[in-house]
């Protein structure tokens, strides 16, 4: 007697596909996203602009700083935070006297959170002059 083995072998999909059970929530992001970020020449130096979101923002966790990193990976400046902004998302927040030599043309801003450390994604901000 020969039985036909497809039907069976279909039963697993068919049945993890008629669940109930809902859906997994969205993972938590784990780090702060720079969402915009604008620099301004003053005086010599740049005044960076910078916009950070972190949803999560609380006082067990929250985006504790923003640095500004240039071509070669070096931090050119930082802006710490010792409080979290759970009531101000996003926020932004501005360096100050960041020096850049002539030749730069963009750098990148990066936002680090209080216990995963810097988001490995930045955000490139060109240099404008002005």
């Amino acid at each position: 007697m020969r039985m036909n083995l497809l039907p069976l072998a279909l039963l697993p999909v068919f049945l993890t596909a008629c669940t109930d059970d809902p859906p997994e929530p969205e993972p938590e992001p784990d780090y702060p996203t720079v969402v915009d970020a604008v620099a301004v020449r003053e005086d010599g130096a740049f005044t960076v602009h910078i916009t950070v979101d972190s949803a999560y923002d609380s006082e067990e966790r929250w985006a504790d700083a923003v640095r500004v990193v240039g071509p070669d990976g070096g931090e050119m400046a930082i802006a710490e935070f010792p409080e979290p902004h759970e009531d101000e998302q996003p926020f932004t927040r501005s360096i100050e006297g960041v020096d850049a030599p002539m030749d730069v043309e963009v750098v990148e801003v990066q936002a680090r959170d209080s216990e995963n450390g810097w988001n490995p994604e930045t955000l490139e901000v060109r240099l404008d002059g002005g």
